[in-house]
């Protein structure tokens, strides 16, 4: 018996790209109801999601290294795994 999970992966620089032109369109758009604040608000966002991929990458170039990871590297795993935002992405152990 199979099971199969269709699994669609969007590549982390092309969600930049569109995210990045969805803040262009924002902010040229001048009859856009959106407003300055909204705008920031979405680039905050943006921002914090980017900074969560890089730890969650970080933690898994770590986790990769197996008994070889260093004691700074295990420190900075437990630090990322304690992340809320993060959480739900770690691997199951």
């Amino acid at each position: 018996m199979f099971i199969i999970f269709a699994e669609n992966f969007v590549s982390h620089d092309h969600l930049t790209n569109q995210k990045i032109a969805t803040i262009v369109t924002q902010i040229l758009d001048k009859e856009s109801r959106n407003t300055t604040s909204s705008i920031l608000d979405f680039l905050t966002d943006t921002l914090e999601a980017n900074i969560y991929y890089k730890k969650l990458i970080r933690y898994m170039e770590h986790k990769d290294k197996g008994p070889y990871a260093t004691k700074g590297e295990k420190e900075l795993m437990k630090d990322i795994a304690r992340i809320d935002n993060i959480i739900p992405f770690l691997p199951e152990d």
